[in-house]
């Protein structure tokens, strides 16, 4: 039998990597010989930059940045030299992770991380960078980023302001003049599944902020500080950049990226599936294994296993779904989207053992299925 393996990762257990050798790992002990095509995806969050390095046979680097609060952290980003292209992922830098949820400050966390990473990868050649925009506790609408490479947010007497959302109460312009000229010459695909504005009541503060740690009453301030922050770099950029779609992705920090380079914006799953010419591995023969760390109705608007399920339904294949926790919303995504959606958990436990036994479980309920597809094609 032909079997693709393509799942996303599952948050807080297993890479997407991971979770594609545990599910592949239960198909071969139901079927001796099968013919499996490993292809781990993301959406432009946890796990973009291993998944498209490996998918463009890559390499992982690691480095020295700030974290969001400017402590030091190790992050990685992947470097394909045959074709300069560099991988970066902002969570690396700044994710939510990085912050224990008591500790998380939306006023002062800063993206500053990010733009040491992209300045890195800039020093070494790269001429295409994806960058994969999700995960993020950062609401500073890329200030800390462009601070790194070189632009600073101005004051009403032409001060240099700390790259702080606090910062930005008193911004009234932009000064880029030292951003450096080699990214004119670089191409940024960001690789991500939000499509909100940069302000807003559907922007990036007033939809994300809270789980970042904003108070419900710091939203309409943080809201205008973005807000005028963001016509501070329209005015110096002279491009519409508030309403773009995608704009308030990763804390509105698109915004700053928008503003001053050359950009476009993808859905992740969508620019991975194209990279590994998917079309080219799935037919109507496949038996395609996805999945996710939780699957609910939202799983359609762009999530990874989604975006498998849909252009694997329209080449002709069956298309299951594995989840660590199954949301009765799930029901609503079968047919259309999966022939069937299979949760991994089998002994009533916490949250701590489900994540800790993750992977075994995957492969086991990878083998249950497999039982159910070997019987049916007696």
């Amino acid at each position: 039998m032909k079997f693709i393996v393509a799942p996303d990762s599952f948050k807080e257990s297993l890479s997407a990597v991971q979770a594609s050798n545990a599910i592949a790992k239960g198909i071969r002990k139901v079927f001796p010989d099968p013919d499996i095509r490993l292809i781990p995806i993301a959406d432009g969050g946890e796990g973009t930059c291993e998944v498209i390095t490996h998918a463009l046979g890559g390499e992982i680097h690691h480095t020295q940045v700030a974290g969001p609060l400017g402590e030091q952290t190790r992050a990685k980003f992947g470097y394909v030299f045959d074709n300069q292209t560099a991988i970066v992922e902002v969570a690396e830098a700044i994710g939510i992770h990085l912050v224990a949820e008591d500790a998380r400050n939306i006023w002062s966390a800063n993206s500053f991380g990010v733009g040491q990473l992209l300045q890195k990868v800039l020093d070494l050649g790269a001429t295409r960078v994806i960058l994969g925009l999700g995960g993020s506790v950062t609401n500073d609408g890329g200030v800390g980023m462009l601070n790194a490479l070189g632009v600073q947010a101005l004051d009403f007497s032409g001060s240099p302001l700390p790259a702080t959302p606090r910062g930005l109460e008193q911004c009234v312009s932009v000064d880029f003049s030292a951003l450096d000229p080699r990214w004119d010459d670089v191409h940024i695909i960001i690789a991500s599944d939000v499509v909100s504005p940069a302000t807003g009541p559907n922007g990036a503060t007033h939809i994300f902020g809270q789980q970042k740690g904003a108070r419900t009453t710091d939203l309409p301030a943080l809201d205008n500080v973005i807000s005028k922050w963001v016509k501070a770099l329209e005015n110096a950029s002279s491009r519409e950049i508030n309403d773009y779609p995608g704009a308030g992705a990763a804390g509105a920090i698109a915004t700053g990226l928008l503003a001053f380079f050359n950009v476009s914006i993808t859905p992740g799953a969508d620019l991975i599936l194209d990279l590994v010419n998917y079309s080219d591995h799935c037919d109507k023969d496949c038996i395609v294994f996805t999945g996710e760390g939780k699957i609910d109705n939202q799983t359609a608007f762009g999530k990874g296993p989604a975006r498998v399920a849909q252009l694997s339904k329209e080449l002709g294949a069956q298309v299951f779904a594995f989840g660590g926790l199954i949301d009765k919303t799930a029901d609503d995504l079968i047919p259309t989207y999966f022939d069937a959606v299979i949760p991994i958990t089998r002994n009533i436990g916490d949250l701590q053992n489900a994540l800790a036994t993750a992977e075994e479980n995957l492969s086991e309920a990878s083998i249950m299925l497999c039982h159910i597809l070997n019987a049916n094609n007696r």
